[in-house]
């Protein structure tokens, strides 16, 4: 396990009870949010969001005391690009590079969320930093097939004891069943971290400690939403049909040959 505290240099001041939305979360996913979830393999008895099952394939336990953000990293870089990665080695040594790891009071090293930012972007998947959101948007980002990591009270969730020092440890989660009301975490820090199952209620106090930090990455580049088509040019508006035909020379051409062929004809 780990006893890494740097994520509390990163912390903002707890939030109100999460409570009510774990509660709303149990009532389950609007119904367009199951459709999209199903379309890519993600939903088990209809209440299950994300992938726990593909994503233990990439679960390791990490090294040393202070990884669990390299760790994290490497588990979810493997998720996202399909290139299994077996440890946290080499984002140990890309976060040194880059000079990203902190010390704790402890003398511990850690990273912080912006160092984790960093690393995970110059691995090559865009994410951004989101703070004070809830469970409810979580399950939606895990609907849509998107990473995320959180910064959270490893005590919390190992022993069911609140650290004074607060967020401590990163993790990776990886599905919510609101039908038993369990979140599925890929944590590193422990032996039995691999499809790790904690209670809503846990996760929401143990992330609360941490402001509900998250590093939440884009869409998967399978998975990028569809770009919209050009809008047609709307009959009875002259300006904007003009406009139109302007920024497409392509479809004026045939146009005027076309009247140029029958204005000879008529000479």
């Amino acid at each position: 396990m780990t006893d890494d505290h740097s994520w509390a240099d990163t912390l903002l001041p707890s939030l109100p009870d999460d409570a009510d939305d774990v509660a709303d979360l149990r009532l389950g996913l609007p119904g367009e949010q199951y459709d999209e979830v199903e379309a890519f393999g993600g939903v088990v008895d209809g209440n299950l969001v994300g992938d726990p099952a593909g994503d233990a394939e990439h679960w390791f336990e990490q090294a040393a005391n202070g990884y669990c953000v390299p760790a994290s990293i490497a588990q979810i870089v493997s998720e996202y690009t399909g290139v299994h990665h077996a440890d946290e080695s080499a984002f140990v040594a890309r976060a040194n590079e880059l000079h990203l790891f902190e010390v704790a009071p402890g003398g511990m090293p850690g990273m912080g969320i912006d160092g984790a930012h960093a690393l995970l972007e110059d691995a090559g998947v865009p994410a951004e930093i989101q703070m004070g959101i809830g469970v409810e948007t979580l399950a939606g980002y895990l609907a849509e097939g998107r990473r995320v990591m959180l910064a959270v009270d490893g005590d919390e969730i190992w022993y069911g004891r609140e650290d004074a020092d607060g967020a401590d440890h990163a993790v990776v989660l990886t599905g919510i069943d609101a039908d038993r009301g369990v979140a599925i975490l890929s944590d590193p820090g422990t032996a039995d971290g691999n499809r790790m199952e904690v209670d809503l209620d846990v996760l929401a106090g143990a992330w609360a400690d941490s402001g509900n930090t998250a590093l939440v990455c884009d869409f998967p580049p399978d998975r990028e939403p569809a770009a919209e088509p050009a809008p047609h040019p709307a009959s009875g508006r002259l300006a904007d049909v003009v406009s139109w035909l302007v920024e497409r020379p392509y479809v004026v051409l045939p146009v005027l040959l076309v009247g140029r062929t029958l204005l000879r004809r008529h000479l």
